[in-house]
């Protein structure tokens, strides 16, 4: 009794404090966590006119009953938890408030490079504050700590993605100046100018009608004819490279928009429709892309085995030296025996989904959960990473966004290219890396859900961008003219190289100053006051 009494009376001191709180504390969702009175039912709550609760559940523990009850809009919620204790209703009430993770904590503190893209902190303008609504948010990228990944790189154009999908709606501004270009073919010749053994290929192509066998059909333009709800080439496209920091939609995984950083670029590849996606279509698209130098392949489809035709595919794909991603698949379609193929194959990475939800469909009132495995999301020995599956704001068709609940975009097709962007940043800082050198990079950059290590729920664990990098911290970008060093060039610059004690040395010799060999061929000549000349005016935050 006296350690109740005690509970009770540190409960209330917090309680009595609580305005100089409720300014900077965060509350989930407005709810209170209340201990009924002795003799006193929940109902009795929602029986207080205007400024009655709403009951949300019951939290039952192995000691005691709780009420999980959301205050009216407009309450706040410290306050109403007083007046519910004055009433004489409650034992004790206090705000459901929100700790911060580890995560989240850190990439507050930065450093990290936040684009201006209208949905990645809608409508919030800091990372904090975007979780008072992860709903209306990029979620999935902040989760995954792509902010601070991004402190790195924002993903460079000579690394290609090549997507294996439905074709993409080219009319959408954010896919302009995103795709890959066959520089080596001129359009709407009918002539194979690069004698890659396609015609007028330029920004990939629609193998949806082509006959392997036959080597007939085929079409040059990868434009999806869907529907704009049903474009899910559009979506996943999106998700990896989509314009950042554009100031409108969407940022991409690795859609640019930091310095040099433009973006990575996307092979469309068409193989199909929603509905219908076959084995030759697939086996044909994965071998141009290897033909053509796609560094990472996102296949955010699946099914059955396509047999010894597509296992063949997949392993000379991985033996050109691209990265291949595809989706675990969705139960219950796809695979009837387990993850779907070619997600199941030993050198494709199989991804996984998770979710923050409590259910597939998200409304303004639904549920935030501790991250788990979506129940959608196949599960077993070949899974290799997960990464956020529900309520993914993507691109919608020709010019829209997936914010309707009606229209997210949610499955293993969504969290697959989240994974795929992650790679293609760690491709382009990282060019000389193996696909299996950033395979085994993604392993260990992960966060460890469920039992400890890996296992068939979520494989290796839930990526974690920004882990990969700490290793390989950016090199720091030379000022070219900044002969004196103080992030400036200017006539101070020209000065030290005029100087007699250093003009005309050469390394190794006294006088020397590497900083001054503008042009690095080991000697201070006018070729490095000339360099100075094209230079001259800039800053370090020019760079």
């Amino acid at each position: 009794m006296l350690v109740r009494f005690a509970l009770t009376l540190v409960l209330l001191i917090v309680a009595l404090s609580a305005p100089a709180l409720s300014g900077t504390v965060r509350v989930h969702d407005n709810q209170l966590i209340v201990k009924m009175a002795a003799g006193r039912q929940a109902s009795a709550l929602e029986t207080r006119g205007a400024k009655s609760v709403s009951r949300v559940r019951s939290l039952r523990l192995s000691y005691d009953t709780y009420e999980i009850v959301r205050v009216p809009e407009g309450e706040d919620p410290f306050e109403y938890a007083r007046q519910l204790e004055d009433s004489g209703l409650v034992e004790f009430a206090y705000p459901n408030v929100i700790k911060t993770v580890t995560s989240l904590e850190e990439l507050e503190a930065g450093p990290s490079f936040t684009p201006d893209d209208t949905y990645l902190l809608n409508p919030y303008s800091s990372f904090a504050q975007a979780w008072e609504n992860p709903r209306a948010c990029q979620w999935g990228l902040l989760w995954t700590n792509a902010p601070l990944a991004w402190h790195y790189t924002t993903g460079t154009s000579n690394v290609v993605v090549a997507m294996i999908d439905t074709g993409i709606k080219f009319e959408h501004p954010e896919i302009q100046g995103r795709l890959w270009v066959n520089a080596d073919e001129i359009p709407g010749n009918a002539i194979d100018d690069d004698g890659n053994g396609w015609v007028d290929d330029i920004y990939g192509y629609d193998f949806s009608t082509y006959n392997v066998e036959q080597q007939t059909g085929g079409d040059p333009d990868p434009a999806d004819t869907q529907p704009d709800a049903s474009a899910h080439g559009t979506a996943t496209a999106g998700i990896i490279g989509a314009a950042s920091n554009n100031g409108m939609g969407i940022a991409g995984v690795a859609g640019g928009g930091r310095g040099s950083d433009t973006g990575v670029r996307l092979m469309i590849l068409r193989v199909g429709t929603n509905a219908n996606i076959t084995v030759d279509a697939e086996i044909a698209a994965l071998d141009y892309a290897a033909q053509n130098g796609a560094r990472i392949i996102n296949m955010s489809f699946g099914g059955p085995t396509g047999g010894p035709p597509e296992a063949n595919a997949i392993a000379r794909a991985w033996n050109a030296g691209a990265l291949i991603i595809a989706a675990a698949g969705n139960y219950p379609a796809g695979n009837p025996d387990g993850i779907d193929l070619p997600a199941g194959f030993d050198e494709v990475i199989a991804v996984g989904a998770t979710t923050i939800f409590s259910s597939r469909t998200v409304y303004p009132t639904t549920l935030l959960i501790p991250e788990t495995v979506a129940d959608y999301s196949k599960v077993g020995p070949e899974l290799e990473l997960v990464a956020p599956g529900t309520h993914i704001i993507t691109l919608l068709g020709s010019s829209g966004y997936t914010t309707d609940s009606d229209i997210q975009f949610k499955g293993t097709s969504a969290s697959t290219p989240i994974v795929s962007g992650f790679a293609a940043l760690l491709a382009s800082y990282l060019p000389s890396h193996t696909n299996q050198q950033l395979r085994s990079m993604m392993h260990n950059s992960v966060v460890d859900l469920g039992r400890r290590g890996f296992d068939e729920d979520y494989g290796y664990g839930r990526i974690d961008m920004v882990k990969a990098f700490r290793d390989y911290e950016p090199p720091e970008v030379e000022l070219v003219g900044d002969a004196n060093g103080d992030d400036v060039v200017d006539k101070n610059d020209v000065a030290v190289l005029a100087d007699p004690r250093h003009y005309g040395k050469q390394n190794g010799t006294p006088g020397y100053m590497p900083r001054a060999d503008t042009n690095k061929d080991d000697v201070i000549d006018e070729l490095d006051i000339f360099l100075i000349g094209l230079n001259y005016g800039k800053t370090r935050d020019d760079l």
